[in-house]
């Protein structure tokens, strides 16, 4: 278990979870993806320290948590803990979520009428006699 201290000008976020370097890298290659300036991600990443928390440890592994505290400039501090991520078992996603989130990856690689389609394929696979039609919206 590990954390993340963020220092900006706004002030910093402290993160703490069970898999903080997987996500921060992801994090870094999105922000590159979406254009944000090498400058900015070299910045964040300057001011970035990771750090042990026993007591989260602790928990390990019967729950994943993690913690974030964010402080601002002004000294006001916000902190939300949980024990479980979104999707797990425990915090299990709705299925509005679920949809959102398939949206969300799959959307700079396909349309949403494409993202549509191949949802309702997936949706329809229970029923469906093969993959044939998913498939092809996998590699038109």
């Amino acid at each position: 278990m590990s954390g993340i201290k963020l220092a900006s000008a706004g002030g910093t976020i402290s993160l703490t979870g069970s898999n903080l370097t997987y996500v921060v890298v992801v994090a870094v290659i999105a922000l590159g993806a979406l254009g944000v300036a090498a400058v900015l991600v070299r910045e964040v990443l300057a001011n970035t320290e990771v750090v042990a928390d026993a007591a989260l440890n602790g928990l390990y592994p019967d729950k994943f948590p993690a913690r974030v505290t964010i402080t601002l400039k002004n000294g006001a501090t916000f902190q939300e803990t949980v024990l479980f991520p979104k999707g797990d078992p425990q915090d299990p996603l709705s299925a509005a979520e679920l949809e959102a989130k398939f949206r969300d990856n799959v959307a700079a690689m396909l349309s949403p009428a494409r993202a549509d389609k191949l949802l309702r394929a997936i949706y329809a696979l229970p029923e469906a006699r093969n993959v044939d039609g998913m498939s092809a919206l996998l590699h038109a």
